[in-house]
């Protein structure tokens, strides 16, 4: 016999504000255009080695050097549409999302973890 799933309501809650998250983020993440920020990040990138990328690029500014090697390797495997360059960005907030929930959750109550998801 086959047990029925049964989602408690914290688990109802939290799927939901991780649905309403991914959806706020992803609505026409490909229609905005580039932000002076990451047009400077992107533009850091026209380098034909890492080692350049990292004494031409990286030293001269004060983006993060994680970041720029990041985006330089990611971008040599899906390009710089603005969907293709904002994917792992939104996906890293939506981690964070569970993260803000899980701390919230562990040091005060769940409750406090879905609030702290929500806002």
């Amino acid at each position: 016999m086959v047990k029925p799933i049964r989602l408690s309501t914290e688990n109802f809650l939290l799927f939901s504000v991780m649905i309403f998250a991914a959806g706020m983020r992803l609505w026409n993440v490909d229609s905005w255009t580039f932000t002076n920020d990451e047009l400077s990040a992107l533009n850091r990138l026209n380098f034909d080695s890492i080692n350049n990328l990292l004494r031409d690029g990286v030293s001269i500014d004060a983006h993060p050097l994680g970041t720029q090697l990041f985006l330089y390797l990611w971008t040599k495997l899906f390009g710089i549409s603005e969907a293709a360059i904002r994917i792992p960005f939104v996906a890293l907030s939506l981690i964070s999302t569970y993260g803000i929930y899980k701390i919230g959750k562990t040091w005060v109550h769940e409750h406090l973890g879905i609030i702290a998801a929500t806002i």
